[in-house]
């Protein structure tokens, strides 16, 4: 779960950090975080250019909640299909795979994790819950482990 970790500080969103390793036999055979693919704007430098970003409460409000899932859904990936497009585009094969990711997954992650044949995903940080319930209903072993950050 530390490696998760240290990809989900690798990300450029603005709001939600994640990141995942995936792992087979005992090794880490690919990872992701959440950002824009390459040559897009980055979610950070979207958002920090905002008039309102000024302010520090910005980034809790309502507004910036809205926008950025707006934005998001057109902009960026998930760390978790960033890693498992990774290993299509290498020819990584997944099957019976682990994933340990920061953030629980959400649903459509859920999905592509199940297509790509990833028999147990582990998480530390809730999201909405209903990763967790549809990974589950597909057969996927799903558990939220305790994870402390140190640096």
């Amino acid at each position: 779960m530390r490696q998760a970790y240290e990809w989900a500080c690798q990300s450029t969103c603005a709001k939600h950090k994640t990141g995942c390793v995936i792992v087979r036999e005992g090794r880490v055979v690919c990872s992701g975080f959440n950002g824009a693919p390459s040559g897009m704007m980055h979610c950070e430098d979207y958002w920090s250019q905002q008039e309102d970003a000024k302010n520090e409460d910005f980034y809790q409000s309502e507004a910036f909640k809205k926008g950025h899932r707006q934005w998001s859904l057109t902009h960026e990936m998930h760390g978790e299909t960033n890693a498992l497009l990774f290993a299509s585009k290498h020819g990584i094969k997944l099957k019976d795979s682990i994933m340990y990711s920061y953030m629980e997954p959400c649903e459509r992650c859920a999905l592509s994790i199940k297509s790509a044949g990833i028999s147990k995903v582990f998480f530390t940080k809730d999201h909405h819950g209903t990763g967790k319930i549809l990974l589950e209903k597909l057969g996927v072993t799903c558990e939220k482990l305790a994870y402390k950050a140190t640096d």
